[in-house]
């Protein structure tokens, strides 16, 4: 029997149904897989592979490992311009700030702000052969779960 499915959730769709949104990642899942649920969240504008328990010993197991912080994640982001350094840490505390649409962003400060650790390191540096602008590909590797926005 499956116990686990992998799905590629897109940007600006979120992982579990929200007060005011009923469409999720989880939602559609859930109807063609009855009984999954996610084994942890990507924030709405985030996309990249969701990791599903189809029965309940395989959902307990992995949010447990995902709550005690023995799973790795990694990410990857595209930035304007080079940074100074190749690699470094971010240490700001984050808690959530409402949009005009409604949604919960984390950002730096917000309300009841937790810490959040990131450590980033480049990837890749490259220029736009058409505007000569400078990009770089970064990875990032939170440690406390919640992301820097």
């Amino acid at each position: 029997q499956n116990e686990l499915l992998f799905v590629n959730k897109p940007s600006h769709l979120n992982c579990v149904p929200s007060r005011s949104l009923s469409d999720s990642l989880a939602t559609q899942v859930l109807s063609s897989h009855p009984g999954s649920k996610p084994c942890h969240r990507l924030d709405r504008d985030t996309s990249g592979i969701v990791l599903f328990g189809l029965t309940k010993d395989a959902h307990r197991g992995i949010s447990m490992q995902f709550e005690a912080r023995t799973t790795s994640k990694m990410y990857v982001a595209l930035v304007a311009g080079r940074p100074e350094k190749d690699r470094g840490i971010v240490n700001l505390p984050i808690g959530k700030q409402k949009t005009k649409e409604g949604f919960n962003r984390w950002t730096i400060g917000g309300e009841k702000p937790r810490e959040a650790i990131t450590k980033w390191s480049v990837d890749h540096v490259f220029t736009d052969d058409e505007t000569g602008a400078v990009f770089t590909r970064v990875k990032l590797n939170p440690l406390t779960g919640r992301g820097h926005s």
